[in-house]
């Protein structure tokens, strides 16, 4: 529906339309989000939470981990950062992310790469400093 409501917005000279849907879909995440961590959970849905000490420890390292995670990238330079977003968040191919930022297939592989390796290192030191808690696995980013 807003893809309908908000169509006479779409300027091609801005990207294609692919992105301009996407542009609409993300922020209707963002307000469905927004929305819903407005709302406390009901009483016996706050017992169980705590009943289950464990796994809301969990939840919290997880939670502070995600956290860094997103600072990092939001850190990086912004022709890395859309590169990560696109190709390790979207889930887009290397070409259809090529296409979005107007670069080459290279381009886009070599941004990752370097990218990779700033997030890696500031997320090894985060580690090291006790910051984020995870172990094996759970502590890749992409």
């Amino acid at each position: 529906m807003a893809l309908l409501r908000d169509g006479g917005k779409y300027r091609k000279q801005q990207g294609d339309v692919a992105a301009f849907a996407f542009g609409i879909a993300k922020n209707f995440v963002r307000r469905i989000r927004r929305r819903e961590s407005e709302f406390e959970p009901l009483p016996e849905e706050k017992t169980n939470l705590i009943s289950d000490a464990d796994s809301v420890t969990a939840q919290l390292v997880r939670n502070e981990a995600i956290d860094r995670v997103q600072m990092a990238v939001a850190t990086l330079p912004l022709h890395y950062r859309e590169a990560v977003v696109l190709c390790d968040l979207c889930e887009l191919t290397y070409a259809e992310a090529a296409i979005r930022l107007r670069c080459s297939v290279g381009t886009i592989r070599s941004r990752l790469n370097r990218a990779h390796t700033i997030l890696a290192r500031k997320l090894k030191r985060l580690q090291g400093t006790g910051a984020v808690g995870l172990t094996g696995t759970e502590g890749c980013l992409i």
